[in-house]
């Protein structure tokens, strides 16, 4: 396992939607530093301690789904994606291995993210006993989130266009937060105003995107 020791716990990517906010684009196919979104975010989960990558598709599947050849992922299909959040999240629970003691949900857009954050959130979970576990920047929560197994029943009754983060209030108790010292790297892309927002960042900081 590549936990090293670390609880076993598996990452589930969301790239189900349909970047509706994204001017009809698919955000996931969207082009930073040289490859897909989406890529670039499964290829950061996979250089973590998760010990496994599950990824929800949904909206352009059948075009979306070659980018994953190879990468040594799962692949899962979400029907009903249209219906909004809480479906995917569903989908993906279905494929998590049984041996799994908590679940990462990661969204595919946030292109900062890195892999030593992942491994920050995992060692967390592992040595407490917080059933959730995030991100912060100057204490405002972030993603990716980890859920603990025993939640997996509350993430599985959510509806509509809904997510985890509707339950971190009623489970205030039980969360975690890790802070990050850059809050870039909780960055996400919802819309193209926000593509070129980060890339102005970016260049000022004497980087590429």
């Amino acid at each position: 396992m590549k936990g090293h020791g670390a609880a076993v716990v598996a990452g589930v990517v969301l790239a189900a939607g349909r970047s509706v906010r994204y001017d009809g684009h698919l955000k996931q196919l969207i082009d930073w530093d040289g490859e897909p979104l989406l890529v670039r975010t499964i290829r950061t989960a996979l250089a973590s301690r998760l010990d496994q990558v599950v990824v929800v598709l949904g909206h352009a599947a059948d075009e979306i789904s070659p980018l994953l050849a190879g990468l040594g992922v799962e692949e899962v299909r979400n029907p009903a994606y249209a219906t909004g959040l809480a479906s995917s999240v569903r989908a993906g629970l279905s494929a998590v291995q049984a041996s799994a003691q908590a679940a990462l949900f990661l969204p595919a857009d946030q292109p900062f993210l890195t892999s030593g954050l992942l491994d920050r959130l995992i060692c967390a979970y592992a040595a407490s006993k917080h059933r959730i576990v995030l991100p912060a920047a100057g204490g405002h929560p972030g993603s990716p989130v980890l859920w603990d197994r025993s939640l997996f029943g509350e993430l599985a009754g959510l509806a509509g266009d809904t997510g985890g983060r509707s339950l971190l209030k009623r489970f205030g108790s039980q969360i975690l937060a890790v802070e990050v010292q850059d809050p870039l790297e909780l960055a996400d892309l919802d819309s193209e105003q926000d593509h070129r927002r980060l890339l102005a960042e970016l260049a000022g900081r004497g980087c590429k995107g």
